[in-house]
């Protein structure tokens, strides 16, 4: 399906990012409490197994589709504005400048290799495995 441009569309993804970077930012101030950004992996894995349960959603015909409007404050709004891939840069990139480049190097794999795992897991979890 092609991406439409409207008002609409532009307000379900805006409406559906400001919940998503609340939810982010809620999370976030619970969860990092230590040296280990434990609450982007988190976020980001969390994140990744929800759009993959999305993905097998719009996928199965067998089910009820969501209008256009709800999809895209769900998937691009909500967990768009809900991951945090740029924050995930940026710690990362503050390990390395402080000299824990070990503890960088734990952090991109948990949070890459977790991330997918999580996305086919979620995929796999809602469409099932055959």
């Amino acid at each position: 399906m092609a991406a439409v441009l409207s008002f609409s569309a532009i307000l379900s993804v805006a409406l559906g990012g400001a919940c998503g970077a609340v939810l982010r930012y809620v999370m976030t101030v619970m969860i990092n409490k230590d040296y280990f950004p434990y609450g982007t992996v988190i976020i980001n894995i969390s994140g990744s197994f929800l759009l993959g349960m999305l993905a097998a959603w719009f996928l199965n015909s067998a089910w009820p589709q969501l209008p256009d409007s709800l999809r895209l404050f769900l998937a691009t709004g909500v967990l768009g504005g809900f991951t945090t891939f740029s924050a995930f840069s940026l710690e990362t990139m503050k390990l390395v400048q402080n000299g824990a480049v070990a503890v960088a190097a734990v952090y991109v794999t948990v949070s890459v290799v977790g991330s997918l795992a999580a996305v086919f897991l979620g995929y796999y979890v809602l469409r099932g495995w055959g």
